[in-house]
């Protein structure tokens, strides 16, 4: 693809599906979630987010295909603003980087991700304030009271099979799923992953990190629109003008701008199509397959039972394949 084909693409708003379709040469179907974790990787590059905007964990069976749905994206981004651990301690976010040691280094711009990332630490006290944007810590050494510091925060991105996130990490990780059906399966078996194409990854790879502000009379719409039933669409609503934010560095965060940009009517539009494929799977943490055995047999009962009735009458029920 040449560079004036590009341009012409971002100029008919046609680019942004072209890219969602390139990650299909190296993972096939999970179009849905193809756009969530570009999207996300792009808010990197939001210098005015909120900490909590992108962070995504994907639960999802093993073997769905979590960790090269992940992979598959991050190709497109630069090497050096990744970071990728497969086992990670529950205290070692509190001491990577420490700015004592590496006083330049810095998390803003950069991509964590964490691979089957378990209980223990999906859920512990440091996953919760880092992904807070909280930098600073307080600990104890050699009975001394010690603070470190890490600067920056960057989007994180976690995998889990079996892993249950507390209602405080809910809040601050959106959820995805992945397709587990058979069409999926059969997908998988005739892909021939391909590379992507030079041009698209260098445009990806020139978008900067810039200020995007949105109008007063553009937030006003908006809000005016948004549900306001329960208060944590507060956070959602804060988390929609990330995303739009993110759109308006793919449309206008090429090297050319100037530190700020500003978002456009056409970056609201692209952002609410994400949006809703966003919420799709983000209400609440999806069944294990337990779970939906255990449904799936109530829903069949006639009768009303008791947990103890149920747990004896569900056993061979969940020891099956």
């Amino acid at each position: 693809m040449e560079k004036e084909q590009i341009k012409e693409l971002r100029e008919k708003g046609k680019f942004w599906d072209i890219i969602i379709d390139e990650i299909g040469k190296k993972h096939a179907g999970d179009i849905g979630a193809r756009e969530i974790i570009f999207l996300l990787c792009l808010g990197r590059l939001v210098k005015n987010k909120k900490p909590y905007s992108f962070n995504l964990l994907i639960h999802s069976v093993s073997s769905a295909g979590k960790d090269h749905v992940v992979e598959s994206v991050l190709q497109m981004f630069p090497p050096e603003d990744i970071e990728a651990f497969g086992r990670i301690s529950e205290t070692a976010l509190t001491y990577l980087h420490d700015k004592k040691k590496e006083p330049l280094w810095t998390y803003d711009g950069k991509i964590l991700y964490l691979e089957e990332i378990t209980d223990r630490i999906l859920n512990n006290e440091v996953m919760k304030v880092f992904t807070a944007g909280i930098s600073r810590s307080a600990i104890t050494k050699d009975q001394k009271a010690e603070v470190i510091e890490v600067q920056g925060k960057p989007v994180v991105i976690c995998t889990t099979a079996t892993t249950r996130p507390t209602p405080e990490i809910l809040n601050r990780f959106s959820v995805v799923r992945l397709d587990e059906s058979e069409e999926q399966t059969k997908r998988t078996f005739i892909l021939e992953e391909e590379e992507y194409d030079s041009a698209i990854l260098d445009f990806i790879r020139s978008l900067k990190p810039k200020v995007v502000n949105i109008s007063y009379t553009m937030k006003k719409k908006i809000g005016d629109l948004f549900p306001a039933n329960k208060t944590r669409m507060r956070r959602v609503f804060q988390r929609f003008l990330d995303i739009i934010r993110a759109v308006s560095i793919f449309n206008r965060g090429s090297t050319e701008n100037e530190g700020e940009i500003e978002a456009t009517w056409e970056d609201y539009d692209l952002a609410v199509r994400i949006f809703s494929n966003f919420r799709s799977g983000v209400s609440s943490i999806p069944l294990s397959n337990e779970d939906k055995k255990i449904i799936e047999f109530l829903d069949k009962s006639k009768t009303p039972m008791g947990a103890r009735e149920i747990m004896q009458s569900t056993e061979g029920v969940l020891n099956l394949s």
